[in-house]
């Protein structure tokens, strides 16, 4: 399990192919909320790059376990 700043992070390896799917699928609808209000982002998605690096290593793992997903487009940021 990794170290970063004294926490544990989660083995990503070890998480179930439908875990990893809702974790990935749970940052992009953060991402598009916080895209829809960018007067008041909530989860301040774009605003952390661990957001960014974790959502990137779960699409990773889903790779490697030969899952269709959709990627996320950090670089098109939308407005409601």
């Amino acid at each position: 399990m990794a170290l970063i700043l004294g926490f544990n992070a989660l083995n990503i390896a070890t998480i179930t192919t439908p875990g990893l799917i809702m974790l990935y699928q749970s940052i992009r609808i953060a991402l598009e909320q916080d895209d829809q209000m960018p007067e008041r982002r909530q989860f301040e998605i774009r605003e952390n790059p661990e957001w960014r690096r974790w959502s990137e290593e779960i699409a990773g793992e889903l790779s490697l376990r030969g899952v269709a997903f959709d990627s996320i487009a950090w670089d098109s940021e939308t407005s409601g």
